[in-house]
This record gives structure tokens, sequence and C-alpha cells, in this order.
């Protein structure tokens, strides 16, 4: 630090005081894991936590998936947690099936952490080039809801969205459908991304268009939920703040 700089006491001590909150906090890591999953014509369906990964014990957020699968052509199939989010497999082996499943994904951050934002994608743990997600001759839509507004942002650098280019920003109650209708799931690279803060969204999975002899067959979606520590003043930041009005008397009565 420039000594001339220095010779200020409250120059010198504003300087520590930033650069004691700069180190404060820490680096942390998160990963899903699904707690309790049903049947499959359950539409409470799966629960569980996000948890730190340098501590299997420490919870950072708890989450739910809910469906409507029951009375419906469609049913819950798989679910799966790891640390790019919760996947969530749904089936409807019904020909020209008009019914909806409307997935709905929550979750809430434990005390000293924070939602950043959820980001819809597809098939992070089933991505061999042997499977696919998709429908024979039939492609799958779903309406994305969400509350309290703003927009959304869609990636989708392989156009594998219908009518999106990356980039375009989208609101609640806006239709995606899929321009094929199977893809492999080692292909898929779509995603959304909610408005900061949204903790809860739906999406009303659904065929484009029934038609005879078609299927809806196996859908993927995924969630992916970022979650930030709320950084703590260390001691010295503490020690700092309680300090802040002493020198700025000491400099009232200099000046």
């Amino acid at each position: 630090m420039h000594a001339s700089f220095c010779k200020r006491p409250l120059n010198c001590f504003a300087a520590v005081l930033v650069g004691t909150f700069l180190f404060a906090g820490s680096t942390y890591a998160f990963t899903t894991v699904v707690d309790t999953a049903g049947g499959l014509e359950d539409d409470s369906y799966a629960t569980g936590r996000l948890i730190d990964v340098n501590s299997s014990s420490s919870t950072v957020a708890t989450w739910t998936l809910d469906t409507t699968v029951s009375g419906t052509d469609f049913s819950n199939d798989a679910i799966t947690g790891g640390p790019d989010g919760l996947e969530y497999v749904t089936t409807n082996l019904t020909q020209q099936s008009s019914d909806s499943n409307s997935i709905r994904y929550s979750i809430t951050p434990e005390v000293g952490y924070s939602l950043q934002n959820i980001v819809i994608g597809q098939s992070p743990y089933n991505d061999s080039a042997g499977s696919w997600n998709g429908g024979n001759a039939e492609a799958a839509q779903f309406v994305i809801s969400w509350a309290n507004g703003g927009f959304a942002n869609v990636t989708d650098p392989d156009d594998q969205l219908f009518g999106f280019v990356s980039g375009t920003p989208i609101v609640s109650g806006t239709t995606v459908r899929y321009n094929s209708i199977q893809a492999f799931n080692s292909e898929d690279s779509w995603r959304i991304s909610l408005p900061a803060g949204v903790d809860t969204v739906q999406l009303n999975w659904s065929s484009a268009n029934p038609t005879p002899n078609s299927d809806l067959t196996r859908e993927w979606v995924s969630f992916d939920a970022n979650i930030a520590a709320v950084p703590e003043p260390s001691t010295m930041a503490i020690l700092g703040m309680l300090l802040l009005p002493g020198f700025l008397v000491i400099r009232k009565f200099k000046s």
C-alpha cells in the first residue's frame, strides 16, 4: 500500500476492512440427494435435500417433486439425484393420449443459504448414446409457469426447441415444444434459466399433437437449483465495524 495513503488512518482502516470481507467467504459445492420416492401413480412423488459435498450431513436446502399422474395415462418412472441436480422420468404408453402431467418442483434453502435460480434441462444422468427420450411419431411439449413474474432465459444451441434461439426471454405460461420426436440423451443441450429467486416451477407435460398410432413413451426433465452460502463476516470484519465509529470521531477532531 502506498505510504502517503496509509498516513490517513481512516483510509488504511477502510482498505483493511474491505480486504477482510473479501477473504471471509468460503467456496461451496452442492449435490442433490433423493430421500423418498413413491410409486408409479403417486402424485406426491419424491422429496430430498441438497447437501454440501464436503459434509454429507450438511443440508443446504430441501426439495419436493409432485406430479399429477394419478388417473391419467402418465406414470412416474424414475428419479435420480447428483451433482447436476434432479432428474425426473415419466412415461405415457397410451396411443393418441391427450392427458397431461403437471410436474411441480419446489426448493427451500436452509438458514444461511440463498437460492440463486433454478435451471430446467434434460437427461444429465442418462446420457449414453444408446438411450433416448421422446415418443413414437409424436413430439412432446410443456407449459412452464412460475409465480411473481420476471423473465426466464432460453439456451438452445442445437435448435432442439421449436421457435426459440439462445438468449430468448420467456414469461410464465409459455409453451415449449420439441422440434423432433426423439433425441438421444447424449445430445440434450437446451436449458431454461428461471428468474432469480423463483423457488417453485411447474411444467404441464403433454403431447404437442396427439395422433393415432403414436405415444410419448418416455420423457426426461431435470431441475438444477443453484444455491449460495450467505457470507458471514469474519471476526476481524466485525471488530472493524465496531471500531469504525471511533475512527470517524478521530477524523472529525483532526479536521
